[in-house]
């Protein structure tokens, strides 16, 4: 069934396509000006007789009518005064907005202005009195007058003094209001039902107080905020509807009613309920929709679309999309206007104009809110997503236009406003004024804040008001989508198992997570192993390489960025090969990757393993040795495990160089050794044990009488062990060496200075005694001077 009504209603749209190609808003206008028209040329009578038998007329500037068979001649009728100060006043409300004529507005000014003169006279009390209620006051018909009067101090038809007047009827329906905050139609009547307050009275009495306060009258917040709360606990809901209903009235009309003064009182900055708010918004829309798909709009439909308007130009629909939805409805509206200018075919005159201003009403603010158009998109954000994502700490531009629609200037203000915990930089507001059919730009700056606890779906609304009166006119919003800047979260690396014995694997696992609202990008994954390890394999099926050989960079780039909220492990697997032993760094990750802002990240994390394995280190008490002839000194070898296991099967060889010999009578008796052909000594030890060192001392004997003073040699010691499980190791080894210099002993060296003395002494003595015997012969000397004395003498 309602598949079928909602393809009606595209069928009904779509033919009102020809009137909509006609021109619509001349249409709407003439729905305007044509009861104003209708009322302001009513005929003037100088007297009460003159009124003809049944008609009605201007006298003395008030509408009289002759109500045959009622009254014995014409009478000035509250009612019908009341309703034909209605359609002008609203008729007036459109005359920045439409191209009314100029004469036509005056006319009008000067009959609201007689009109509304007349009805402050007629106020007992401050209020008003009708058919019904007899002396008592009608709080329904006093609503309406001080609605009219009000309307015409606000057009400039009354002047602003008559507000003191206004003020006394405006106090004394405030004291008729109930406890609850509500009226009722005659709250003074004994009749019960006449006095209970309903939601249709107090509406219509909320609108003329916010219609006075509109006109300059000061009337308290705390009145207009208990008839918000009465109305707001007398609503009715039904699935995502909410309306009022009440006996003897449609629930369409109570619901126009209440949600035409709910509007006004959001116009003046008054607060209600959001969701009560949206399901009035529902409720009026499917009732416009079924009342045009069956063809039986009215003037409820008529004060639906008024109150939906409203709504629209307070943001809380589309205005455009308002527009588009109902433009053909208003005209199909519009063109129901009898040729006399008024609508509805009762034959009663006042009854036609209690009729016809629900549709000069909406008409009226239907012609406010299509006199300018905007188009808004925004400039910048992260990717191609609908709606619009803006990452947290970034900014972008929105982009507003404005165009003027109608043949007059139009003073505005913009108000643009994010919802929270977006922001806006600088002014969010601009007045301005936009010459006839003329369009402006304007620029907006949007910010997301840091630090987003979850993703947000905010909008950003541009309201567009009437800058003297500060009336909404237009609205239009755009979804805005703040998400969570990506964020990589390195969530573990382990190393399994957490302890290892050398050559044996080690599987290392990374997880990862992408814990933002966006994709990473540009993931590129280094992998360093750290000296003394080495790569056995990737995990076949996992996709990752992440180290290429030992102690190198090994890089892994993700082909596609990581999805937020995706996690991802790679594993591969080490083995330490000549690891120190004790907690040792395996390897650490360096990550590198680019964030939905763009920055570049830098993350890094290693992992750490227990390496299991002997560590002997071999040491002497010296590393340099001097030595004479045939001294005989003592080394000591120290051995120690500094590993976290046994060292087994221990050898050793002891070798000396030239000229020394060894001598091991005193090693401690765990320690067996045995001579080698080369001349050197094999020692073994069954266990070292973690954590524990032997000493193996050492004699060591310098031989004599080399064939040099001096000769350097050594004492060298080179191992080799095994661990717990009896595996040898490259590693496994080591070795040490102590220089020795053999130099000759001092008692040697003693006696060749004792030789060389002696030998010293004997020479000069000789030279002495044959220097002597030359002196004792002077031939010898003579002989010798001349050279005869032969050698052998």
């Amino acid at each position: 069934m309602l598949r079928k009504s909602s393809l009606l209603l595209i069928i009904l749209l779509l033919s009102s396509c020809a009137s909509m190609g006609q021109d619509s808003r001349g249409i709407i206008e003439r729905a305007v000006e044509e009861p104003m028209k209708s009322v302001s040329s009513v005929p003037d009578f100088k007297s009460i007789s003159e009124v003809p038998r049944g008609s009605y007329g201007y006298v003395n500037g008030v509408l009289y009518v002759d109500k045959s068979g009622f009254t014995f001649g014409a009478i000035p009728d509250l009612e019908f005064n009341i309703y034909a100060a209605l359609i002008l006043g609203e008729a007036l409300q459109a005359y920045n907005f439409a191209s009314l004529n100029p004469s036509s507005v005056s006319n009008a000014r000067a009959r609201l202005s007689s009109i509304a003169s007349w009805l402050s006279q007629q106020a007992i009390d401050g209020l008003w009195g009708s058919d019904i209620s007899g002396k008592l006051a009608d709080v329904y018909f006093s609503s309406l007058a001080i609605r009219a009067i009000s309307l015409a101090i606000s057009s400039g038809s009354l002047p602003k003094d008559k507000l003191s007047s206004l003020s006394s009827s405006v106090s004394r329906m405030i004291s008729l209001q109930d406890e609850g905050g509500g009226w009722g139609r005659i709250p003074q009547a004994d009749v019960f039902q006449m006095k209970q307050p309903t939601p249709s009275v107090t509406a219509s009495v909320l609108k003329a107080l916010l219609s006075a306060r509109e006109a300059g009258l000061r009337v308290p917040d705390s009145s207009i905020n208990k008839a918000l709360n009465y109305l707001a606990a007398t609503a009715s809901r039904s699935g995502n509807m909410v309306y009022w209903e009440e006996s003897g009235s449609k629930a369409l009309y109570v619901t126009g009613e209440v949600g035409d003064a709910i509007a006004e009182a959001l116009y003046q900055g008054y607060s209600f309920d959001e969701s009560m708010i949206r399901g009035l918004i529902n409720y009026l829309d499917a009732s416009v929709r079924q009342s045009y798909s069956a063809g039986t709009y009215d003037f409820m439909t008529a004060s639906a679309l008024n109150v939906l308007s409203k709504l629209s130009s307070l943001g809380y629909l589309e205005t455009d999309k308002l527009v588009s939805n109902y433009g053909a409805i208003m005209v199909d509206l519009a063109n129901t206007i009898r040729p006399d200018g008024l609508f509805t075919d009762f034959p009663y005159i006042w009854l036609r104009y209690s009729y016809t201003y629900p549709y000069v009403a909406v008409f009226t603010n239907w012609l406010r809110i299509t006199s300018v158009s905007s188009n808004a998109y925004f400039v910048g954000g992260y990717g191609d997503y609908q709606p619009t994502v803006l990452v947290e700490g970034t900014s972008l531009n929105l982009k507003v236009s404005v165009s003027n629609k109608i043949s007059k200037p139009l003073s505005l203000i913009m108000s643009v406003r994010a919802g929270p915990p977006a922001s806006i930089s600088g002014s969010s507001e601009a007045k301005f004024t936009l010459e006839a059919g003329k369009d402006r730009e304007f620029t907006f700056k949007i910010n997301a804040p840091d630090g987003l606890p979850s993703p947000q779906n905010v909008s950003v609304s541009i309201l567009l008001r009437e800058a003297n009166s500060s009336k909404p006119i237009f609205a239009k919003s755009l979804p805005l989508r703040l998400l969570r800047n990506s964020v990589l979260n390195l969530e573990s690396k382990v190393a399994s198992p957490i302890s290892s014995q050398l050559r044996k694997p080690v599987n290392i696992t990374l997880t990862f997570s992408n814990r933002g609202d966006l994709p990473i990008t540009d993931l590129t994954f280094v992998e360093k192993l750290s000296s003394g390890f080495e790569l056995v394999t990737t995990f076949p099926g996992n996709g990752t390489a992440l180290v290429t050989s030992t102690n190198s960079l090994g890089s892994y780039v993700m082909p596609q960025p990581l999805a937020p909220g995706s996690k991802m492990t790679l594993v591969y697997q080490v083995t330490p090969v000549d690891a120190p032993p004790g907690p040792q760094t395996v390897s650490t990750t360096f990550i590198t990757y680019t964030d939905a802002r763009g920055e570049r990240h830098n993350l890094s994390k290693d992992v750490k393993i227990t390496v299991l394995r002997p560590y002997l280190l071999i040491s002497s008490n010296v590393s340099s040795l001097k030595m004479e002839w045939d001294e005989e000194k003592m080394i000591l070898i120290a051995l120690s495990n500094v590993g976290n296991e046994d060292a087994t099967e221990v050898s050793l060889k002891m070798a000396s160089g030239e000229g020394l010999s060894l001598n091991l009578s005193m090693i401690p008796k765990e320690v067996m050794y045995r001579p080698n052909p080369d001349g050197s000594l094999l020692l073994r030890i069954d266990k070292v044990a973690s954590g524990t060192t032997i000493t193996i001392p050492v004699r060591v004997k310098a031989t004599n009488f080399y064939p040099s003073p001096e000769l350097g040699t050594f004492l060298s010691v080179s191992y080799e062990y095994k661990d717990s499980i009896g595996r040898t190791m490259p590693g496994y080894s080591g070795s040490n060496i102590v220089k020795v210099t053999l130099s000759v002993s001092k008692t040697f060296l003693y006696i060749v200075s004792a030789l060389i003395i002696v030998l010293a002494v004997l020479i000069a003595i000789r030279i002495k005694n044959r220097v002597k015997s030359t002196r004792r012969s002077p031939l010898l000397i003579e002989r010798r001077k001349r050279g005869r004395i032969p050698f052998e003498s």
